[in-house]
């Protein structure tokens, strides 16, 4: 289930997955973006994605999920984004 989530974040709810399946699927994704090129204004730009993917096991609430999830995402921007972070 997608939902907006701030300025440029998603957030994607996948269920009856489990860890590697959700991560190999979360980067199929990531290099389907990345094989998209958009021009803009006659200079080609490469899509990239980052992620931070948390399972339910993980954390205790809802809350505490997402904020494991949103810590990823910002641990995979530091370390150069275009990456996916997670168990």
């Amino acid at each position: 289930m997608p939902h907006g989530f701030g300025g440029e974040e998603f957030l994607l709810a996948v269920t009856g997955l489990d860890a590697a399946q959700a991560r190999a699927l979360f980067e199929r994704m990531r290099q389907r973006l990345a094989d998209i090129q958009v021009d803009a204004q006659g200079t080609p730009v490469r899509c990239t994605a980052s992620m931070g993917m948390a399972m339910s096991d993980e954390a205790p609430s809802r809350r505490a999920l997402l904020a494991l999830a949103d810590r990823r995402l910002y641990d995979a921007k530091r370390q150069g984004r275009d990456r996916l972070i997670g168990p």
